[in-house]
């Protein structure tokens, strides 16, 4: 989903990432860089585990985009 009231460099709501955790608290932040639109992202990341943050990092990783995620 996405954060309504915001706007990222897309101009669309910032993401969010819903992982299985019962407390939907801020975990981490994924930063994303897409060379081929010349974009880069921030993507929240609420109630995950560490199995999610990888997955979801890994998600966003291809030829044209890197991401690393940042957590507490």
């Amino acid at each position: 989903g996405y954060l309504q009231g915001t706007s990222s460099s897309d101009g669309e709501g910032i993401d969010v990432w819903r992982g299985s955790l019962p407390e939907g608290r801020l975990d981490a932040v994924v930063c994303t860089v897409d060379i081929r639109k010349r974009d880069a992202e921030i993507k929240l990341l609420l109630g995950c585990t560490a199995a999610e943050k990888l997955t979801i990092c890994d998600f966003h990783q291809s030829a044209v985009t890197a991401a690393i995620v940042s957590s507490q």
